[in-house]
């Protein structure tokens, strides 16, 4: 079994072992499920870039100041190195593969 993470009297948390590592999860900031898809719409645009002015902004400039995210001056949002990296752990780790243009 794996590491044990107890809460008060002993008792073991259900599914800990199954976490992986997670005092290294609990250090990023979590993206809601909202803001994953935006993420991955932004990875789907590559270079053309996600505009501005669509439903998903409230999550892209959220990311934005996280660092996931940056807005040109043309108003279009591009993801930066740690929103890729970002994507690959939250997205691409369920096996979906986006042709990403270099």
């Amino acid at each position: 079994m794996g590491p044990r993470f107890f809460m008060g009297c002993g008792l073991m948390l259900a599914g800990v072992w199954r976490m992986g590592n997670p005092v290294a999860m609990w250090k990023e900031p979590y993206l809601e499920p909202c803001c994953r898809s935006a993420l991955h719409r932004v990875a789907l645009a590559g270079l053309a870039g996600r505009p501005k002015g669509l439903k998903d902004d409230p999550c892209l400039e959220r990311m934005q100041r996280m660092g996931f995210v940056v807005c040109s001056e043309e108003g279009r949002f591009f993801m930066t190195p740690a929103g890729r990296q970002r994507h690959a752990q939250e997205i691409l780790k369920h096996g979906h593969q986006v042709p990403l243009k270099t």
